[in-house]
């Protein structure tokens, strides 16, 4: 049977074909080979003889199944999922299927390599459950999920590309369509489409609580029997509200499937097998297997092998600060197979040989990868699996490193044209395993407002029921006298019927703009961040990037900041000043324009005399080499120089601005810091390829290049020299280096000068070299070219092989390094501390190297604290941690403790009991843990995260601080010199550390005030209003009626006291930045004095139950006093309520007022604004009858203002009432000023009349309070107040 779609023929054996291979007692299982299968496409598979009768229509099922996932694929290939169940038994029906794919005209063209069977999986995995295959059971999951729009993490992401035995991913190189059921190339980054925005954002505005209590109350109001207001007025807010909410949600969603297309629509060039030629190709029909053509300054479309280009031996460049933000130009290098595959007729014939990379599964790797090209021959093309298993792993293989990957959004540079193999594409390439999207953080403010409302709910419930169950009880006590009430024979249906009517009328009591309000005060601030002048670095043209905006009121209650040191605290400029050779010191002349920073380089005065190395070569500086010195030492300080060099992996490229200047680009500032030091010395490196390097306009050629590692912590070269001697230079940490010396003649004096460097805060290398015979060499890389092609533990094996080469080695030097300190780091990490902040450093450096950075940048200081360290070589780790807390219990001196704890003894810490770190730790001022890895500065930072409630700050600038940076509250990037890594896993990017101290003295304190602000203001006016609701039930005997008219009723909210909170909580500040600098003890009120509290919040609950009391009351009291219109009739009950809505009105606008601390226009504007516009309603309502319109057909208003604005009674409440409400406000403000000052009041009044008592006015110096504290005494010993 055969059924063509779409040029694919699905090819299966007939019910006559399959019972002739079987008798009726043939065995349940045989090995049958199928009458279907092309000559060269034959395989083997297993199956299981069924009665005739049941095998046609066993084989017409499952080819219909077959139908329907094909054209599922088509439709959408890359959402098609299936469970590991489901896509084990269509394997195992669908092999006896034969996918003919009539890609060629003829048998020989056509690929030789089906996928192998896939081993079964345990029953385990069998029993797993399914998964929703189809496309609506997968909608219908992701609708109903409260995480549908999350994408997968990283770690749950299952594989679903065919693999082999081991695991491993098979691409065939020229055959894409080999790999079934795969997803093209195609991105989708958005969160909804059409179909799922109106359920998916839905769900999300709903899980509010807020939101949710709206629209109950929404469904409610639709019954007119129990709803007392209209119901349109009780949607339109929630309405108003959503849709705001809704179109930001999907504005932003629409610019992200822009992109999306735009990205997907690219052209590519696709090798077509049939014709020999390139073809174009959009990026999202791009598949595994697809040879690809990029030119120069094109994108690479998906993660790419390479193969060749059009330079020289195949060698391609590619920009990549797509990826990491760090510039420059990164070399990539095809194998010498492959890099002359540089025309059609040459790629054509190498791709029929039957070319497999076999590769690792997708994953987040950017810095690594593993793989290899094999090769299949004729006779062994298509056996099956098991058969192959006792081939020997590494015969006719071609071993793959990140040196042969080109990564999707790279740009191709100085290349005309590169040729690679597609192996990851789509959501599987390391860009997109990278492209998390930015990690959703709820701060305790947050946390506290939801406390907060569940409160106020439940206080809204109280009084509902309470009104509810009044109402009923009054109602059942009267005769039938109440015709015109709705009663019930049945207290309980009476009481069901008020209880949602109460409902609606206390449901303001919920501020139902908070969480708009809130995020629009929080864009507001953000745009304040990164428009913030201070905060720009001029050097690097940089600005303060915040990329969050839901947490900025985070930074204003930081307890810890936990720092990295090279490029957070350092400019991370390497210069190489000093070296010592053969146990002589040499240095390197400074320049006369020297970069920015503050050097740590102390310059300790040394009994030994050192020389300049310049001087001593006779060397320029610029690249000439001179005759040198005539000592015994000239030797050694050459070789020294050479490997300086040589032994790196830095390539040089010409300036573009100046072409006659060349520019080390290498793989970190050491290395290139290196090789300029060298190149002053007169060791030029002019190019380098992938077996040669070009010195001095002489060539070497390279035989390896044993590249840096963590776990090594060294790097080397293995040179075949001039006179054809083999030399391996290498160059390391001192711990690498020194423990695999042969000889010991220098060592000692090269490790006191190592020591001495350290000390003086500078980093340091060693450098030894070995010469190696031919047979020893030859041997040894056999063992090396088999290490790096295996794929079960490549790197331990590269590892444990250079290992046996690099020992016995023969020291000549070492060299020191300086890294400076950035600007005012020193101040800046004094201020943090002075307002409260634990300031700890978490660096890779070496403990003398850290310790005396420390020193240098105010961390530590010996003289003024108790300093302990702890290192494993001392004992036993926990044993030092108890003694440093005897000791710290024993000083009752005014000193602080610091601690200082190497990385291999906090690895045995953690390992014994992780707890005493933290009460030890927890006792100290600053804290300093070094040779620390980026796994144990996120396990420190998640150690405290889980021990204490303090909020944690992560500040760093490179690749191995992002775990750390994720981890806490808050993370800070730098966008330095080592990427943009850090800044773009972070919540808010900066370009200098010192630019720490106004992100959170002064935005981070401004932002949690003024939030604070929003949220107390928030729920006082509400309850102010909602309880005047509540006093008036008892007029109405608690039948529901309202006090004001439904269109006045739900504008409260929205259009008459919103704006003023939001210009507010937007521009209010209590200080200035400059008192936040000259007093940041002021930022520990936010730690230990928070603004938001259920304290605060109680007390301005409470102050809201009051003023309404008082203008309810004073408003009934003062018309019960002959509010008489000119008619001769009583106002009645819409004038008692407008009355009253006005008076409140101006009472909470009042009382904003008084909470502003600094006065501008806009906040003028905003209060004035907001009980004008409440005038401007009543006078259009006034002159809206009730039959205008259908949304005003309950117009109670109409006619109202009119006679009301002509009452004096009313202009007397008006003035007298919020005058009444106010005056326990302004007595508790007055006196707090003036005898119990909060902190931030006595800076206002030295901002405002300054220090000295001189410039206070003469009548404020009279009226001083004699128990007051002077302003001079409080300057002058602010520091020393315990706030």
């Amino acid at each position: 049977m055969a059924i063509h779609m779409g040029g694919v023929t699905l090819t299966t054996a007939t019910a006559q074909t399959s019972s002739s291979l079987h008798s009726s007692k043939a065995p349940k299982k045989i090995k049958q080979k199928h009458s279907g299968l092309l000559p060269q496409n034959r395989r083997r598979f297993t199956g299981q003889t069924l009665p005739q009768g049941r095998r046609s229509h066993s084989a017409f099922r499952d080819l219909v199944a077959i139908v329907i996932l094909f054209m599922l694929v088509q439709e959408n290939p890359r959402k098609t999922r299936l469970s590991r169940r489901s896509r084990k038994q269509i394997r195992r029906k669908t092999f006896p299927l034969i996918l003919d794919a009539n890609m060629a005209k003829d048998s020989h063209e056509r690929s030789p390599l089906l996928k192998r069977h896939k081993k079964q999986k345990d029953d385990e995995e069998e029993d797993k459950p399914i998964q929703p295959a189809s496309r609506f059971g997968r909608t219908f999951r992701k609708i109903f999920t409260s995480q549908a729009h999350e994408r997968k993490s990283t770690e749950e992401k299952e594989d679903e590309f065919e693999t082999n035995a081991q695991g491993l991913r098979e691409v065939y190189a020229g055959y894409p369509e080999k790999h079934i059921f795969r997803h093209g190339n195609g991105v989708k980054t958005s969160k909804y489409s059409l179909l799922t925005f109106p359920f998916l954002n839905t769900w999300e505005q709903f899980r509010r609580l807020a939101n949710l209590y709206f629209l109950i109350n929404s469904i409610i109001a639709l019954f007119p029997s129990i709803s007392p207001v209209n119901p349109i007025t009780t949607i339109l807010p929630l309405a108003f509200v959503f849709g705001v909410t809704a179109i930001k949600e999907a504005w932003e969603d629409w610019k992200r499937h822009r992109a999306d297309h735009k990205v997907n629509s690219f052209n590519c060039q696709v090798f077509d097998l049939q014709s020999g030629k390139f073809e174009k190709v959009k990026w999202s029909k791009l598949k595994a297997g697809h040879i690809v053509k990029i030119k120069e300054k094109q994108q690479i479309p998906a993660d790419v092998v390479l193969l060749s280009s059009s330079e020289e031996k195949g060698i391609a460049f590619v920009e990549a600060s797509s990826l990491d933000g760090e510039a420059g130009l990164r070399r990539r290098e095809p194998l010498k197979q492959t890099a002359d595959l540089n025309n059609e007729e040459a790629l054509k014939e190498w791709l029929q040989q039957g070319v497999i990379v076999e590769c690792e599964r997708p994953n987040e790797r950017m810095s690594s990868f593993e793989g290899r090209i094999k090769f299949e021959e004729s006779n062994e093309k298509f056996q099956h699996e098991s058969d192959r298993e006792e081939e020997s792993e590494e015969s006719g293989q071609l071993p793959l490193t990140m040196k042969q990957m080109l990564l999707r959004s790279c740009t191709l540079e100085s290349t005309e044209w590169a040729v690679g193999i597609v192996v990851y594409t789509g959501h599987d390439t390391r860009t997109m395993r990278n492209a998390k999207s930015p990690q959703f953080k709820l701060s305790a403010f947050e946390h506290s407002i939801n406390h907060f409302l569940i409160l106020l709910l439940v206080y809204t419930l109280i009084i509902m029921v309470a009104s509810a169950l009044t109402g009923t009880l009054w109602q059942n006590s009267q005769d039938d006298s109440l015709w015109y009430l709705p009663l019930s024979d049945s207290p309980f249906i009476t009481f069901l019927m008020l209880l949602p009517t109460f409902l609606i009328l206390y449901n303001v009591t919920i501020p139902i703009s908070l969480y708009v309000s809130m995020e629009m005060v929080k864009v507001a601030l953000t745009f304040f961040v990164s428009h913030d002048i201070k905060m720009y670095d001029e050097g690097s043209d940089t600005r303060a990037k915040p990329r969050t905006s839901s947490i900025i009121e985070e930074l204003g209650q930081i307890g810890y900041v936990f720092a990295d040191k090279t490029g957070t605290l350092t400019v991370n400029v390497m210069k190489l000043i000093t070296c010592s050779i053969n146990e002589k010191l040499y240095d390197f002349p400074r320049d006369e324009e020297e970069e920015e920073g503050e050097s740590v380089d102390t310059r300790a005065e040394n009994p030994e005399k050192s020389q300049n190395i310049l001087e001593y070569l006779g060397a320029d500086g610029k690249g000439k080499k001179g005759r040198g010195g005539s000592d015994d030492n000239k030797d050694k300080v050459d070789e020294f120089m050479f490997l300086l060099a040589i032994c790196n992996s830095v390539i040089p490229q010409p300036n573009p601005d100046n072409p006659e200047e060349t520019l080390f680009a290498g793989s970190s500032p050491d290395e290139s810091a290196l090789v300029e030091s060298a190149k002053k010395a007169g060791y030029v490196l002019q190019s380098r390829t992938m077996e040669t390097v070009k010195i001095n306009d002489e060539e070497y050629k390279v035989l390896n290049n044993i590249e840096f590692t963590s776990d090594r912590k060294k790097m080397s070269s293995i040179i075949r020299t001039k006179d054809n001697k083999i030399v391996l230079y290498t160059k390391g940490a001192d711990s690498a280096i020194l423990e695999n010396l042969t000889k010991d003649d220098i060592r000692q004096k090269t490790e006191e000068h190592i020591k001495s460097f350290a000390e003086n805060g500078l980093r340091t290398l060693c450098m030894a070299k070995k010469e190696i015979d031919e047979s020893t060499y030859k041997e040894w890389n056999d063992k090396y070219k088999k290490a790096s092609s295996s794929l079960r533990d490549r790197d331990k094996k590269m590892d444990e092989v250079s290992a046996e080469i690099e020992k016995d080695l023969e020291l000549i030097g070492a060299v020191a390094i300086e890294d400076k300190l950035q600007k005012k780091v020193p101040q800046s990490i004094q201020t943090l501390r002075d307002a409260g902040l634990k300031v700890w450093v978490l660096t890779g450096d070496k403990l003398e190297t850290a310790v005396n950075i420390a020193k240098t940048a105010n961390l530590i200081n010996p003289e003024e604290m108790n300093v302990v360290t702890v290192r494993k070589d001392d004992g036993d780790v926990i044993e030092q941690l108890q003694k440093a807390k005897s000791k710290w219990k024993k000083n009752t001196g005014e000193k602080e403790n610091a601690l200082v704890v190497d990385g291999s003894a906090l690895t045995e810490i953690f390992k014994k009991n992780k707890k005493d770190f933290y009460k030890t730790s927890k006792q100290c001022k600053s804290v300093l843990v070094c040779r620390a890895s980026p796994l144990q500065k996120s396990e420190v930072v998640a150690l405290y995260k889980e021990m204490q409630k303090k909020k944690l700050l992560a500040i760093g600038d490179g690749a191995n601080d992002v775990s750390m940076i994720r981890e806490a509250h808050v993370g800070v990037g730098i966008s330095g010199r080592e990427g943009m890594q850090a800044a773009m896993s972070s919540d808010y990017a900066i370009a200098q550390f010192r630019f720490l101290v106004p992100l959170l003295l002064v935005h981070g304190r401004w932002a949690y005030k003024r939030l604070s602000k929003l949220v107390l203001y928030s729920f006082y006016k509400n309850i102010t209003f909602c309880m005047c609701q509540f006093w008036f039930a008892y007029y109405n005997r608690y039948s529901g009626q309202t006090l004001f008219d439904s269109w006045s009723l739900s504008m409260f909210n929205t259009l008459f006291t919103s704006l003023p909170i939001l210009v507010v909580a937007a521009f209010d500040q209590d200080v200035s930045r400059r008192s936040m600098k000259d007093y940041p003890q002021l930022y520990r009120e936010s730690i230990d004095k928070p603004s938001f509290s259920l304290k605060w919040a109680t007390l301005w609950f409470v102050e809201g139950i009051i003023h309404s009391a008082i203008i309810f009351f004073g408003v009934v009291f003062l018309f019960s006093q002959g509010a008489i219109t000119s008619h001769g009739h009583d106002f009645g009950l819409w004038t008692l309520g407008t009355a009253v809505y006005t008076v409140v009105i101006i009472t909470v606008n009042v009382k904003l007022a008084l909470e502003v601390n600094s006065w501008n226009l806009w906040i003028l504007a905003s209060l004035v604004f907001s009980v004008v516009i409440w005038f401007v309603w009543l006078a259009l309502f006034s002159f809206v009858p009730p039959s205008a319109n259908a949304l005003f057909n309950d117009n109670v208003l109409y006619g109202v203002p009119i006679f009301l604005l002509r009452s004096y009674v009313f202009w007397s409440c008006c003035i007298l009432l919020p005058f009444l409400c106010l005056i326990p406000d302004f007595g508790y403000k007055y006196l707090r000023r003036r005898y119990n000052p909060f902190n931030w009041q006595i800076v206002e009044e030295i901002e405002k009349f300054g220090v000295d008592q001189e410039k206070r006015p003469k009548k404020e110096k009279k009226k001083r309070h004699s128990n007051r504290t002077p302003l001079r005494s409080v300057s002058e010993h602010y520091s020393n107040i315990e706030l």
